[in-house]
């Protein structure tokens, strides 16, 4: 509970559950004690903490023409069209 007696993490289904397996994970590992500066390289591991962030992909718009396409008959002297639905009309 927070100071105004509600609890932390926003309304109920305001609240993004874990996924279980992350596209990426980013692992902060400490190199060296902060106290004497001894190397932890040796140490055993175990993660104290995680958090997760959904990232959405920013969304890119696409441009598209549609051309209808005209086609002349020589030898029926006339010229064809394709409409919206791609049938032929004269």
């Amino acid at each position: 509970m927070v100071k105004s007696g509600l609890t932390k993490g926003g309304h109920k289904g305001h609240t993004l559950e874990i996924v279980s397996s992350p596209d990426f994970i980013d692992k902060r590992t400490p190199y060296f004690c902060n106290s004497c500066g001894s190397s932890l390289q040796n140490i055993s591991e175990y993660v104290s903490e995680r958090s997760q962030v959904i990232d959405v992909p920013p969304i890119k718009s696409i441009s598209i023409e549609h051309q209808i396409i005209a086609k002349h008959s020589s030898w029926l002297f006339r010229s064809h069209h394709a409409n919206d639905f791609g049938y032929l009309w004269s």
